[in-house]
């Protein structure tokens, strides 16, 4: 009997110590440089003081993102976009439980795409081809 009580007791502290800790969750949305259109598949990097990643996440399509965080602190939100600049967003203080993060706007400057890249290459090419060729003399 003893040695049952003892398991019981051995078990039950074992469920009480396995339960999750309480979570510190950023929630937030990204938006295109026009303010108010959902930008999705955004990555939102989340930083500590140090600048180590400390967590990250995709957003969805309606550009909301929910970052999950090991300890609460202070955290620098970075939004990453194919085509658009890296984007620093503001620096959240992270509690216990949920915390609202204010809008990221991407920023406006888009990197050249495959569209700017075929014209630039393009006008290379008509000026190479007005230039005279030039030949070694023999």
């Amino acid at each position: 009997m003893r040695t049952a009580c003892r398991l019981f007791l051995i078990l039950a502290g074992m469920l009480v110590a396995a339960r999750p800790a309480a979570a510190q969750v950023i929630a937030g949305v990204v938006v295109l440089p026009d303010g108010a259109t959902p930008a999705p598949g955004v990555i939102v990097v989340a930083s500590d003081a140090r600048g180590s990643e400390t967590a990250r996440a995709l957003s969805n399509a309606r550009g909301e993102y929910t970052l999950r965080l090991s300890a609460p602190g202070n955290v620098a939100l970075k939004a990453l976009r194919i085509g658009f600049r890296p984007t620093i967003g503001p620096t959240v203080a992270v509690g216990e439980g949920k915390t609202d993060a204010p809008k990221i706007v991407l920023v406006r400057y888009m990197i050249a795409g495959p569209a700017a890249m075929r014209t630039a290459l393009m006008s290379f090419v008509m000026r190479a081809m007005r230039s005279p060729v030039r030949t070694r003399p023999k």
